[in-house]
Parts: C-alpha cells; sequence; structure tokens
C-alpha cells in the first residue's frame, strides 16, 4: 500500500487521476442519496457508518482517498482506517470543492 506523505490530496491532482489508469481508490462515504445525487467519476460509495466493513477490500488497494459532503465523515473514516492499519488521504476541499470547481462528476449508483 502506498502510504501518502499529506494527510490530504487536491481536487487537481485527484482530477489527473481520473485521466490514467491508476490504483488509487476513491471511496464516498456520504448518504446512498447524496451519492446518487452526484459523485466523483468511479468513486466507490461506502456510507463512513460501513467502513470498518469493507476494510479487506481497501488494505489491497495501493491508495485509497475519502471523500464526503464538507469533511467530517472522511474523518471518521480516515481514523477508523487509521485502526485497521490502512492509511488514507482526504480529498482537500470534499465534494463542495469539488463541484465548485466544476469538474466531472457523475450521478446514480
Amino acid at each position: 500500500m502506498v502510504h501518502f506523505l499529506s494527510k490530504s490530496v487536491s481536487a487537481s491532482w485527484l482530477l489527473g487521476q481520473l485521466d490514467r489508469e491508476t490504483t488509487t481508490m476513491i471511496v464516498d462515504v456520504r448518504s446512498r442519496l447524496e451519492f446518487e445525487a452526484g459523485h466523483v467519476p468511479g468513486a466507490l460509495h461506502r456510507p463512513f457508518w460501513q467502513i470498518p466493513f469493507y476494510t479487506h477490500n481497501l488494505s489491497e488497494t495501493p491508495s485509497v482517498v475519502l471523500y464526503c459532503g464538507y469533511g467530517p465523515r472522511a474523518k471518521l473514516a480516515q481514523f477508523l482506517l487509521r485502526g485497521f492499519g490502512i492509511s488514507a488521504a482526504l480529498l482537500d476541499g470534499h465534494w463542495f470543492n469539488w463541484k465548485r470547481r466544476g469538474f466531472p462528476c457523475e450521478d446514480g449508483m
């Protein structure tokens, strides 16, 4: 697993990852309704309270980026993952910043 030197990544960096075939797993920890309304392309939906049930999948991924609407749920998910020995970065500004910058979005499940 890649351990991020920073605890967060910029939206521009993540956008660049979308254009490449990378092993970065993007995890949206918001509710199902929020996710269906719009999310980062290719993001996996795992509500923050379900994170402990998916640690096996995430531990096999070289890099994990978490985001929520504004930050609190993603920070909690990051804390939970750290307890399982999994390093994850947060998306700077989370969904709010991604959307505000006009970056690409997907909707639905």
